[in-house]
C-alpha cells in the first residue's frame, strides 16, 4: 500500500499502518517532512527520519539554476 506525496493521513490509516508494522516486528517510520501530515494523536512512537538534500559537486545546484536563468 502506498500513499501519494503530501497525503494527509487519517487517524484510521495510521492505526492500520501501526498494526501492520507491529505484526511484522517493524517500527513505523516517516520522513520528518511528513510528520505534520500525521494527526497529532498518532505521532507518539513514530520513528522520524531526517531528510537532507546534497548536491555533488556542491556547486551543482547553483550552476544548474544559473544556466537556466542565463537562458
Amino acid at each position: 500500500e502506498g500513499f501519494a506525496d503530501h497525503h494527509p493521513y487519517r487517524e484510521a490509516e495510521v492505526m492500520a499502518l501501526r498494526a501492520r508494522a507491529g505484526a511484522a516486528g517493524a517500527e513505523l517510520a516517516t520522513p520528518e517532512k511528513d510528520m505534520v501530515r500525521i494527526p497529532p494523536a498518532q505521532r507518539d512512537g513514530l520513528l522520524v527520519l531526517p531528510v537532507e538534500a546534497r548536491f555533488a559537486p556542491p556547486d551543482a545546484l547553483r550552476d544548474f539554476i544559473g544556466r537556466r536563468l542565463d537562458g
